[in-house]
C-alpha cells in the first residue's frame, strides 16, 4: 500500500471522524488536561507555572486550531483554539499531535518557558524518543511532519512552476494524510 492510498483510506476511514462538535471538543480538552500534562516530567525538569486554557471555536473559515500566547504577568492564560465547526474531517489521528504542537510541550511551553527564564531549554524532538504518543497519533504526527515538507515543494510550485492552488492542493492530499479542509 503506497503513502497515497494509506492516507486516502484513513482519511475517510469513520472510525477516526467525529460527528459531533462535543465529543470533538471533549476529547481535546482529555488530551491536554489529563493525557499530557502526567508525561510532562518524565521530560521537562522546569515547567513552566503558566496556566493553558482550552477554547472552543465554530467557524467555517477558522484554521483547525492556533495558541495564544499569555499575558507576561501571568494575568491571562495561554490559550489553544479548536475549531469544532468540521468536526467531521478532524481526523483522531491528529489530535495529539496537534495538541501537542499548539499546548505543551509546544508553543504553550515554549513561549511560557521563555517568559519565565532567562534561558530556552533544548528539548525538540525529545517527545518522539519517549514514546510519548502512540498509533493512530503517530500516523498524525507524520502526517504533519509530511506537511512541513510538502509546503517547501507546494510553495517552489506556486512561485517558480505557476501552480494552480488546486495542483498545490491535490499535491498535498496526495502526499499527506491530512483532511482536505486543513489544505484549503
Amino acid at each position: 500500500m503506497s503513502v497515497s492510498e494509506f492516507s486516502e483510506m484513513v482519511r475517510k476511514d469513520a472510525q477516526f471522524l467525529y460527528d459531533n462538535p462535543e465529543a470533538l471538543f471533549k476529547d481535546f480538552e482529555d488530551l491536554v488536561y489529563n493525557v499530557i500534562p502526567l508525561k510532562l516530567p518524565e521530560v521537562f525538569l522546569n515547567i513552566p507555572k503558566a496556566k493553558l486554557k482550552m477554547e472552543r471555536l465554530s467557524s467555517p473559515h477558522s484554521t483547525t486550531a492556533f495558541y495564544s500566547v499569555g499575558a507576561y504577568d501571568g494575568s491571562r492564560p495561554g490559550v489553544y483554539f479548536v475549531n469544532t465547526f468540521h468536526c467531521d474531517s478532524q481526523p483522531k489521528y491528529e489530535m495529539m499531535t496537534l495538541s501537542l504542537h499548539e499546548g505543551n510541550p509546544g508553543h504553550h511551553l515554549q513561549g511560557s518557558h521563555s517568559m519565565e527564564s532567562p534561558k530556552i531549554p533544548f528539548f525538540r524532538r525529545v517527545m518522539e524518543d519517549r514514546n510519548y504518543w502512540q498509533a493512530p497519533s503517530r500516523c498524525g504526527h507524520y502526517s504533519f511532519e509530511m506537511y512541513r515538507a510538502c509546503r517547501l515543494v507546494v510553495d517552489t510550485g506556486l512561485h517558480a512552476f505557476s501552480w494552480t492552488r488546486q495542483e498545490a492542493g491535490d499535491y498535498m492530499i496526495h502526499n499527506t494524510a491530512l483532511a482536505s479542509v486543513n489544505v484549503e
